[in-house]
């Protein structure tokens, strides 16, 4: 992994968080939107830049869309902010987290400036349209975003994996998960196959998700077994392109 302090010298240079930047203004914050609406900045207030505390993952949790531009250019830069954690990604850099830690603490200044922006504004909630786990549909999409926040990496086992394909489908595109995505988990060792690598799903999650699940054509069990086999090999195959990809 890299250094800390390197990334966030580098995505501070992204956007333009470097002294020569401060000289002519720094990056002015222009608006702050969230699901009711947009709240722009008055007076564009400059931004000052980031902490030196950074994460690969983030819980799937409320967030506002942030608007910056740097005095120089045409178009704005387009960031997530998190209001509980107090994360804050460039939405560029989402695609990639594992090797490059894309979420990072404000500095305290502009935390709360954030805060004051986005006082009486709703903020967005991720949430999943669908859920398909071995071809049922979860009756509680949503509850399946725990599977894209931070886990725990798991070794694999010598032993072929039994993978049932998940699939899951944002109500709109959000900062964990854009567009349909597909995963696999293997139930009897709770390894969670992702885009990204391969997790550990704790054993509470597993059970409320898979065996105590309700599904719309039948319980959590049936509808988590129904999809090992033909759908469990097409996962692994589909994982072994995003490995190859990422390599």
């Amino acid at each position: 992994m890299k250094n800390v302090a390197l990334i966030a010298f580098v995505v501070g240079a992204m956007l333009g968080l470097t002294p020569a930047a401060h000289a002519k203004g720094g990056v002015k914050l222009l608006a702050v939107c969230g699901a009711s609406g947009c709240k722009a900045a008055h007076g564009a207030p400059a931004l000052t830049g980031f902490s030196d505390v950074s994460t690969p993952f983030t819980a799937p949790s409320d967030y506002y869309v942030v608007r910056t531009n740097e005095n120089l250019r045409t178009s704005a830069d387009k960031g997530y902010w998190l209001p509980k954690g107090g994360w804050f990604a460039p939405a560029e850099w989402l695609g990639d987290c594992t090797d490059n830690p894309c979420w990072y603490r404000l500095a305290a200044a502009d935390s709360a400036l954030l805060h004051r922006q986005t006082r009486g504004l709703e903020p967005f909630s991720p949430e999943l349209a669908s859920a398909t786990v071995g071809g049922r549909s979860a009756t509680d999409p949503s509850a399946y975003l725990a599977l894209l926040g931070k886990l725990h990496w798991a070794l694999l086992p010598p032993e072929k994996l039994h993978l049932v394909r998940i699939v899951l489908r944002p109500s709109r595109p959000n900062p964990w998960i854009e567009g349909p995505s597909v995963l696999a988990y293997d139930p009897r060792h709770r390894i969670l196959l992702r885009l990204d690598d391969h997790y550990r799903v704790p054993s509470a999650l597993a059970r409320n998700l898979f065996e105590h699940g309700s599904f719309s054509d039948g319980d959590g069990r049936a509808a988590l077994y129904a999809g090992i086999g033909v759908s469990g090999a097409a996962a692994l195959a589909v994982f072994a392109l995003w490995r190859r990809r990422r390599t």
